[in-house]
């Protein structure tokens, strides 16, 4: 886009006109580790499974120059076995993603890791409806080592409820239920604010919205099944956490922006 153009902006939308999900198929086509290793990437998730005390399921996969194993343990619901072409959340793991989409950016020069959160979203109507006092005037730096100094979500769950259920969900939404001043940057905490902030930067500075990003510069050359909701929808296979559910919880913040979707 020229610079004069008006960038595309995220429609974030409830389910009931959100965009299908990916299909999700077992990969094939690739060679097979030895399978002496196999065995042993076996014999880890096993130990990993085993070891965990609230459990229902896990699966995980191995790529190294065309080569991979993927493997599941577990079931997927009460009743369906899991297996690797069941798409999974993957929550937190997502800020992996981002970071790497931030990064992609830097190279493409569009801002440094020096460049100020204040200026690159000084015309961002989400990020400018925000309390600028709760907002630190951070670096992309910063944001990234999760050391901006931001302050962490508000602890009433009512506020929180009232954000995550409405009809139409905004991410700069997701930063006004921080209500605690920011301090100095410099000091790790970990926090959801750090990821908000780099999505809007990522949308912002890439003119598109983070869902489209994510397609054009990772999922489609990586050849990834994956998705963000509420722009994609859910799969109705998709793994359920516990089936105790009571044991579970997540915020679909912006960071956990593949946090629906996951691997197949």
């Amino acid at each position: 886009l020229k610079d004069n153009q008006t960038p595309k902006r995220s429609t974030y939308v409830t389910a009931s006109n959100a965009v299908s999900p990916p299909t999700f198929f077992r990969k094939t086509g690739y060679d097979s580790f030895p399978e002496k290793i196999q065995e042993e990437f076996s014999n880890a998730l096993e130990s990993e499974f085993g070891a965990a005390s609230y459990k229902m399921g896990i699966s995980a996969a191995v790529y190294k120059d065309g080569t991979l194993w993927s493997e599941s343990l577990g079931l997927a619901s009460e009743d369906t076995p899991l297996t690797p072409d069941i798409p999974l959340g993957i929550m937190s793991t997502s800020k992996t993603f981002l970071s790497a989409l931030i990064l992609k950016q830097i190279s493409l020069g569009l801002y440094t890791l020096d460049s100020q959160v204040s200026d690159l979203l000084s015309q961002n109507k989400g990020y400018q409806s925000v309390n600028p006092e709760f907002m630190p005037d951070a670096t992309v730096s910063d944001l990234l080592k999760m050391r901006s100094g931001i302050g962490t979500d508000t602890e009433n769950k009512r506020a929180t409820a009232r954000v995550l259920l409405a009809p139409t969900w905004e991410p700069s939404n997701m930063l006004k239920l921080i209500d605690k001043k920011p301090v100095p940057s410099g000091s790790y905490q970990y926090t959801s604010g750090d990821s908000v902030l780099l999505g809007l930067i990522a949308e912002e500075s890439g003119r598109s919205p983070l869902h489209e990003l994510y397609q054009e510069h990772l999922f489609a050359p990586l050849d990834i099944q994956a998705g963000l909701r509420p722009i994609i929808d859910i799969p109705p296979t998709m793994a359920k956490p516990y089936a105790d559910r009571s044991r579970y919880g997540a915020n679909p913040m912006f960071g956990d922006s593949l946090d629906s979707l996951g691997f197949g």
